[in-house]
Parts: structure tokens; C-alpha cells; sequence
């Protein structure tokens, strides 16, 4: 029987059991998982020696990868679905030549629809919609209708989420055309369900009813898993309606399938769904059991479905039993979430509900910083075409909440607002309407005179409505608020005007306000004490027709003198940092003239005392002028070392040149050769890479010789010495924390030096690259060290935008270095 022969059975029954898995899900996720993991293992135990049936071996798994990862994504293991598709993808790049160029296209644009699907569902909206793109195009590229569609739709419901209903309806409405002429029941019942949420979130709750109900209808089987998604959506629809016992009954359907099928994230919204019915009929205390369910089973998984609703639900509840402390801790955690996620309409609600709360405690001040996020939340809504509010002054929203707060008052504003006309005809309500707005204003003015800002709201006539004792105060303009009161604001504003230094800009600034009819911020400078203000404007509407504005002043000196003095101290500590580097260069050229004076000194020494022992016969003589000769040829070590110190701190310019970096390091092998056959040490050079870098050659030489010649020079007689070059990626290497990684145009050289030497202490790894350090290990053969050779090589390695370090596991124990540079090629 031949490998192919053995292996058909396999393929089949694998492919069999997955279109069986996908079409029924006749089994819970975590078990379809688990079956596709042991039936890729026979296929892979199964290994075929030719190249084709091989290939084919390995699209199978793909297949298998990319269902596991549909599966992980049902139970909301996102990450787990991220490594399955990362393991498809990585098969696939072997495929490409292998197999029909249509197959590998399907198999590719099957990764990429999961990838989308499990991004959206993580709440990555944009790189969901480029995934999704990508299967999109594969799709059409292979003509697989069916598969194109349902692309289609999933790319809508991204769309949906991100609130750009329009897209989510044009691309819907194409997919639903194609799946109206096949027989596929479910698919279709999808795309109507799908529909009927985006009438819910437009508020159209009698069509979404309707066309959800038609969507289970299509489905038919009252136990299929699809059959959860619709439950839950028609009991959010039921709920909107206030249907709460039909809300109840299919959430628990929902629930009692979502747990059969194991699929964790409609679990949670079920169960939120039913805390949200019990909200509903005021029974709290099944409710919060509700919730702090759905957030157990929402910490197990890791889960983000419904977590806006939880953080809601619980808060709410806290809210209806007047915990206003507790509540306003679970609206942050709300608002903390949301805007992690970018999710606007959540957020909106976060900060209206902080708003409430704070206002109910009497923290106006943070009451009226949480109504500017809700104005801020619900305008970017606006802007997308989610939902239309009404955008209203900080002053106007919080007599609006002191409004609601009697029956009577609300009911007041409304005739009032409804029908100015018949003011006139409800005379017997009038002396009422007069205390309450008498009420309504001193609850106005305490809270206007505790606002750090100035405030001024004219109506549409241009008559001065509400003005603060704040803003008289900071332009010193003499009066009280009330003197201003139904004037005209044209009075106020030529004050303010007069007290600026910009008195001509204020002018136009408050013209252009008017003229533009839209959010103006600008800073003006108070004249006589230098102060500088912040003016601000907001026109105010209500359906669309102009009802007044309102302006702020701010007093932001203190800021603006803060500014200033970063600045300053920014500009000194810039000038110190100057001067330091300029002591330090002065230093090394002073060092640099030093050290380069002493060498012919000792060099004349050096050559007296080899003359003395040419000469003298005398072996005292000879023994005094070795030992003079040995202390000359330390010093002029020790002088060499500090003027490369000094040069390699003096320069700043470095002429650098492609370099062949093995060729480097085969020179320095080489001329460390004669010492190491003196020790019995031998150099093993491993090339697994060729490396060209960007480098002066005669520094890199200098490098590697000072390295190369410590591993020797510390290392006993009889061991080795391993040199290792390779090229590795940018990921794998140390340097992938290093801003320069901009020149490692290919890679990173990567040279070890491995010696079997004395090793190093922590103590020694810590002050390795100071000057002048003596480490605790000692040549092993009387060798000199002057402790300034690491300091010098660092500083050159640096210099070529390159790494050093070095690693050893203690004394006795070797020591290994690392020199990273940037490749070019």
C-alpha cells in the first residue's frame, strides 16, 4: 500500500468531521477542539514521502489550525485563537508553491476572516476591518460566493459596533440579496438577525422585534447554537419594550443552550440579560446575584462580552439604594473599561451617570468635570452619526438635573418650553411659577459662586441671562450679578474688553464667535497685572434652532507661569550640560597631551636599560635593569591605554566603511595565536554568518583584539577559546531595546567569545567597564592589565551604535562576552 493510499482515509475523515463540526456543532467547542487536535495527529503520524501528498498533509492542518482557532474564538480564548492562527499562517507560508493556487487562496483568506473575526470580538475595531479586507478580497480573487458574503456581513457587523450604521447596512442589505436564493436557512437567519440589531440601535424597537422573531422563525431548530445569539438579541429587544416576562423566559432559553454548548460569551449576556429584568421589577437582590455571576464567569475567561453592561448593572443598583459612593466606583470601572476599548456610547453613559451621582453628593465641582467628558463623548458621537444629543452649557444641564428634582418644576419648564405663547391664559398658576423659579435661580446662583471660572449665558435677543460674581471679579468691573440681569451682554462684553491689552482681538474674537456659531478657545492678557485669561464660547441650540451662548473666562496665569518656568530650567539645565561636556572634552585633550609627553621618556628609559644589559657584566646590574625594563614596558602599556581613552572620548566623528566583519576577526585570531600556543590555548573560530557592518575598520580591529586577548590572557593552559559570528534578527537580538536600530539595515552581527577561564563574580560583572577597576580574577600567566582596556572597548562599541555585555555563571566558571553591531547587508 503506498503513502498515499494510507494517508487518504485520514484526510477524509478529518474533512468529513470538520464540515460536520462547522454545520452542526453536534459537539461543544472545547470538544471540537480537542477531536480536530487528535485527528491533525494521526495526519501528522501519517508522514508521506512525496512532495505532493506531503503538501497536501499540510493544507489539512491548516484547515484544522483554522477551525481550532473559529473554536477558541466561540469561547472567547482569544489568545489561544491568535496562536492557532499564527500556526496556520506559518504553514501556509510553506504551501504557497506546493498546492492549487485556488486552495491555498481559500485556506489563506480563511486565516485572515478569523483573525478579523477574533480582533473585533478583542474590541480591535480598525485591525479587525483590515483583516477582514484581506479575506474579503481572497474570497472574490477565488470567486467563492458564499464565502464572500458572509465576509461581507462579518465586516458589517464591525461596522455596527463601531457605530457607522450606514457601511453596516449598504454591506448587509448585498449579502442578504445572495443568501435570499439559496437554501441556506441559517445563514439567512444570521443576516436578519444582524438587521434587527441595527434597528434596535437606532431605536427602532417594533421593526427590530419583528425581524428578530422572523429570524428565528427562518432558523427553525429551537436547539441549534445559532438559536443563542438570536435568544439573546430578541430578549434585549423585549426588554427595551418593557415585555420583561417574554425578556425572561428567552434569556433563560439562551442560557440554558449557551451553557449546553459551553459558549462562554452568550452565557454572560444572558445572565446580564436576566440581571437586567430583575433591575427592571425592582428585585435588587436577584439582580446583583445576576451580576456578580456574570462577572466570575467573566474574570475565568477573560471575556470582555457585556463587561459595559455589568460595570452598569451593578452601579445602577448601588445608584436605586442612594450608595452614591459605591455607585460612582463601578461607573469608573465603567468608564475605565470604555475608553480602553474606545467605545464611545458607554463612555457617554459612564460620565452622565458620574455626573448624577457627584451632583447627589454635592461634589458640583466634579459633578460639572464629568458633564464636559459626557458633552465631549456624546459630540464625537454626533460626529459619527451614532446618535443625535443635545449639547447643552454646564450651567443649563445642572439647572435641567435641579429641575427633575420636583414633579412640579419639571412639569413647569415643559409648558413653559411647549406653549410661550398661552403663557398668558394660565393666570391662576402664576404666583406659583414665580416661587418656583425664584427656587430654581438661588439653587443657580449658590452654585454658580462656587465655580472657579467666570460665566456669562446670553439668550438669543443678546440679553444678559445668567452672569457669576467670578467674572466681575477677575476684570474688576464694579456691580453685582443681578445688575446685569436682562441687559444687554454687548455692556459686559466692552467691559471685559477694556481690561485686556489686546483690546482689538477681544473685539473680533467676540464678532467671530457670533459670526461662526461654533466652539471658539482663545487666550487674551489682562493689562494691569499681566494676568492672561482663556476666553471661550459655545453657542447653544435646541432642535436646531439658536436659543443663546454661553462664555467662559479662566484665569490660567498659574499655568501659563509653570510653563515658563519648565522652560527656563529646561534652558539652564541645557547650558550646564554644555559646560560639563566641555570640562570633559578639555579634560581629555589636557589627558591626551599628558600621556603622549610621557611616552618618550620612558621609551629613552626603556632603550638605557636594554643597553645596561647588553653591556654590563655585573649580574646585579643586569637583574636591576630587567626588572627597570619590565616596569618601563607596564608604564607605556598603561600610557597607550590612556591616550586610546582619551582619543576614544575626544573623537566624535568616526569614518566608517562597509567592513567584512569575519575578516576582522580572522586577523585578530590569527595575531592571537602566538600567545595562546605559549599557554597550550587553543582558538576555535565558528563563522555560521558572513557580516558586513558599518565600522572604522581600525577600531573594530582594536575591539575584538582587546577581547579576544583577555579570554586568552585569563584563561589557564590547556583550555579553549570559542569565537562565534552570526547575523541574527532584530527580534532575537538585545539590541531590539536600543533606539539606534534604525541603521541595522540587515540584521544584527552577533559575535560570542566563550572562554574556559576564571570567571567573574557579580561584584566584577557590576564595575566591568569602569576605569581603572581591578577585578577579583588575575592573568594566569603574570600578564599585565591596566583595568582601562573594557572601558576603551565599550566606548568604540558604542561609538559603532553597537552592544557589549558579558554573562558568567561565577568563579571557576568561564566567561562569555557579547559584541552586537548593526549589518548592513
Amino acid at each position: 500500500m503506498t503513502s498515499q493510499q494510507q494517508q487518504e482515509p485520514l484526510i477524509q475523515d478529518l474533512e468529513q468531521y470538520l464540515c460536520e463540526a462547522k454545520k452542526k456543532m453536534t459537539a461543544s467547542p472545547k470538544e471540537v477542539l480537542d477531536e480536530i487536535e487528535k485527528r491533525l495527529q494521526l495526519n501528522n503520524e501519517s508522514a508521506s514521502e512525496n512532495q505532493k501528498d506531503k503538501a497536501q498533509q499540510i493544507a489539512l492542518r491548516v484547515c484544522g489550525l483554522n477551525n481550532q482557532a473559529y473554536c477558541s474564538l466561540i469561547m472567547c480564548d482569544y489568545p489561544l485563537a491568535l496562536q492557532k492562527l499564527a500556526d496556520a499562517k506559518k504553514d501556509l507560508d510553506t504551501l504557497l508553491n506546493f498546492i492549487e493556487k485556488e486552495q491555498f487562496t481559500a485556506l489563506q483568506a480563511r486565516n485572515f476572516e478569523i483573525a478579523g473575526l477574533t480582533k473585533w470580538r478583542m474590541g480591535n475595531h480598525e485591525e479587525a476591518l483590515v483583516e477582514l479586507d484581506k479575506a474579503i478580497k481572497n474570497y472574490d480573487a477565488i470567486r467563492k460566493e458564499k464565502a464572500y458574503f458572509n465576509a461581507l456581513n462579518s465586516k458589517a457587523c464591525v461596522y455596527a459596533s463601531l457605530g457607522e450604521y450606514e457601511n453596516a447596512i449598504e454591506l448587509m442589505l448585498k449579502a442578504e440579496k445572495y443568501f435570499e436564493k439559496t437554501d441556506d436557512n441559517g445563514k439567512t437567519a444570521t443576516i436578519l438577525h444582524n438587521i434587527s440589531g441595527l434597528y434596535y440601535e437606532t431605536r427602532q424597537n417594533e421593526n427590530a422585534l419583528q425581524t428578530i422573531s422572523k429570524a428565528i422563525e427562518v432558523l427553525g431548530d429551537p436547539n441549534s447554537p445559532q438559536m443563542i445569539e438570536m435568544l439573546n438579541g430578541r430578549g434585549l429587544m423585549f426588554l427595551a419594550s418593557k415585555q420583561l416576562d417574554e425578556a425572561k423566559a428567552d434569556f433563560s432559553r439562551a442560557l440554558e443552550l449557551s451553557r449546553l454548548y459551553q459558549w462562554i460569551g452568550e452565557q454572560i449576556r444572558a445572565i446580564v440579560g436576566l440581571g437586567n429584568v430583575y433591575c427592571e421589577k425592582q428585585q435588587f437582590d436577584e439582580a446583583s446575584e445576576a451580576y456578580q455571576e456574570a462577572l466570575r464567569l467573566q474574570s475565568e475567561s477573560k471575556s470582555e462580552s457585556a463587561i459595559f453592561d455589568i460595570y452598569k448593572g451593578i452601579a445602577f443598583i448601588y445608584e436605586q439604594k442612594k450608595n452614591w459612593s459605591l455607585a460612582r466606583e463601578w461607573y469608573e470601572k465603567m468608564l475605565s473599561s470604555a475608553e480602553l476599548h474606545s467605545a464611545y456610547n458607554p463612555c457617554a453613559h459612564a460620565c452622565e451617570s458620574l455626573s448624577r451621582c457627584a451632583e447627589a453628593q454635592g461634589d458640583y465641582k466634579n459633578a460639572l468635570e464629568f458633564h464636559k467628558e459626557y458633552c465631549r463623548y456624546t459630540q464625537i458621537l454626533t460626529e459619527k452619526k451614532q446618535n443625535e444629543f443635545f449639547l447643552r452649557s454646564k450651567a443649563a444641564f445642572l439647572a435641567e438635573k435641579m429641575k427633575a428634582e420636583s414633579k412640579e418644576l419639571k412639569a413647569l419648564n415643559e409648558r413653559l418650553f411647549r406653549a410661550h405663547d398661552t403663557l398668558a391664559a394660565i393666570i391662576s398658576e402664576t404666583e406659583l411659577q414665580k416661587a418656583d423659579l425664584e427656587f430654581q435661580n438661588s439653587r443657580i446662583k449658590a452654585l454658580l459662586s462656587v465655580l472657579p471660572e467666570g460665566i456669562l449665558i446670553e439668550d438669543e435677543h443678546r440679553k444678559t441671562h445668567i452672569v457669576n460674581q467670578r467674572l466681575l471679579d477677575m476684570f474688576e468691573i464694579e456691580g453685582k450679578p443681578e445688575d446685569f440681569i436682562s441687559r444687554s451682554a454687548d455692556r459686559l462684553r466692552v467691559l471685559v474688553r477694556k481690561k485686556t491689552v489686546e483690546s482689538e482681538k477681544a473685539r473680533k474674537f467676540f464678532e467671530q464667535s457670533f459670526y461662526e456659531q461654533k466652539t471658539i478657545v482663545k487666550k487674551e492678557v489682562k493689562q494691569a497685572s499681566e494676568r492672561i485669561y482663556e476666553f471661550s464660547f459655545m453657542p447653544l441650540f435646541h432642535h436646531g434652532k439658536y436659543r443663546g451662548s454661553l462664555w467662559t473666562f479662566e484665569d490660567i496665569t498659574r499655568r501659563k507661569m509653570q510653563e515658563r518656568e519648565r522652560e527656563i530650567t529646561i534652558e539652564r539645565l541645557n547650558e550646564a550640560n554644555t559646560k560639563l561636556q566641555n570640562a570633559s572634552k578639555l579634560k581629555s585633550e589636557l589627558l591626551a597631551i599628558a600621556v603622549h609627553d610621557l611616552k618618550n621618556p620612558l621609551n629613552v628609559i626603556g632603550g638605557f636599560s636594554e643597553l645596561i644589559q647588553l653591556e654590563s657584566s655585573s649580574e646585579t646590574v643586569k637583574s636591576y635593569s630587567e626588572a627597570i625594563n619590565r616596569s618601563v614596558k607596564r608604564m607605556l602599556s598603561l600610557v597607550q591605554d590612556l591616550l586610546q581613552s582619551a582619543n576614544s572620548e575626544k573623537e566624535t566623528m568616526m569614518n566608517f566603511e562597509p567592513t567584512n566583519l569575519n575578516q576582522i576577526i580572522h586577523y585578530v585570531s590569527a595575531n592571537q595565536e602566538i600567545l595562546a600556543k605559549e599557554k597550550n590555548i587553543v582558538i576555535h573560530l565558528q563563522e555560521k554568518d558572513k557580516c558586513i557592518v558599518e565600522a572604522e575598520p581600525n577600531k573594530l580591529y582594536e575591539i575584538f583584539e582587546n577581547v579576544i586577548s583577555n579570554a586568552v590572557k585569563y584563561s589557564p593552559s590547556g583550555k579553549n577559546v570559542t569565537v562565534t559570528i552570526e547575523k541574527l534578527d532584530l527580534k532575537k537580538s538585545m539590541m531590539r531595546r536600543e533606539s539606534d536600530t534604525k541603521h541595522a539595515k540587515s540584521g544584527i552581527a552577533h559575535v560570542v567569545i566563550k572562554d574556559e577561564g576564571l570567571g567573574m563574580s557579580e561584584d566584577d560583572l557590576k564595575k566591568l567597564y569602569q576605569p581603572f577597576q581591578k577585578l577579583s580574577s588575575k592573568p594566569t600567566a603574570n600578564e599585565t592589565s591596566t583595568g582601562l582596556g573594557l572601558y576603551i572597548v565599550k566606548n568604540l562599541v558604542e561609538k559603532h551604535r553597537g552592544k557589549i555585555w558579558a554573562e558568567s555563571e561565577g568563579k571557576g566558571k568561564g566567561t562569555t562576552f557579547f559584541v552586537e553591531l548593526p549589518a548592513i547587508e
